[in-house]
């Protein structure tokens, strides 16, 4: 389905030293004549879910214009001096790594929350393997919550990503059928924030990827970042 609707191949291949879990790499944006999908090895969740998941991000990209996130002077210039307002202690390529970090963030948790509930309905027999991940993947975001990462991360980064961790939670909590896995965000800055951005999701039809850069705006704005970023055509 991937390369039916992308126009490429996809190849797969291992990388047992990249930091995430996965990744895909369009070819629109590489200049390959393929997309490439990497994942770790030993990441410690299912390579067939980890797989499905990227190809579900071309088949989301191919529906539509490829349009992708992207950052100018004046945007990345608003990023970090609203985080060295918050930390004046940070040097400017603290700021700038964190304002990627979180963009990166931005860009992919509306995505990864509807591209799971995708999978849910769309792939019964991948169920297991999904839940097994998901749930590595929930307690990873949770090891944020820590008093000594809340004290040394300025507060702007920490309230947005807390909220949208707390977001990805609740908009796994009908695949994994336990709402336990929310109790960790109970009174925590990122509880209310996590409860709006799932709701403003939720609010917008499923669309694709239109839709995505939709909510993905829509969060930014409700977590004071969009004019952090700006939208530009792959190719351009």
């Amino acid at each position: 389905m991937a390369c039916e609707l992308s126009g490429y191949p996809v190849a797969v291949e291992e990388d047992p030293y990249m930091p995430l879990d996965g990744r895909m790499e369009h070819a629109a944006v590489t200049g390959r004549d393929h997309h490439l999908i990497r994942y770790n090895p030993n990441c410690g969740k299912p390579k067939e879910h980890i797989v499905a998941h990227e190809c579900a991000h071309i088949i989301r990209l191919g529906r539509s214009e490829p349009r992708m996130m992207g950052f100018t002077e004046e945007s990345i210039g608003k990023a970090v001096e609203d985080i060295m307002r918050d930390e004046g202690r940070l040097d400017k390529g603290t700021c700038l790594s964190m304002a990627v970090d979180l963009l990166t963030q931005l860009y992919n948790t509306p995505q990864d929350i509807r591209i799971e509930r995708w999978l849910y309905e769309r792939f019964p027999t991948l169920r297991g393997m999904q839940s097994e991940s998901l749930r590595r993947t929930v307690e990873e975001y949770q090891m944020i919550l820590s008093r000594e990462v809340e004290r040394f991360t300025p507060r702007k980064v920490y309230r947005a990503s807390c909220g949208m961790n707390s977001a990805f939670t609740r908009g796994v909590v009908p695949i994994l059928k336990d709402k336990r896995i929310l109790r960790p965000y109970y009174g925590r800055v990122g509880d209310a924030i996590g409860k709006r951005l799932i709701r403003i999701l939720e609010g917008v039809p499923d669309n694709g990827y239109e839709g995505d850069i939709e909510v993905i705006d829509m969060w930014a704005q409700e977590l004071g970042v969009r004019d952090w970023y700006v939208w530009k055509v792959i190719g351009d």
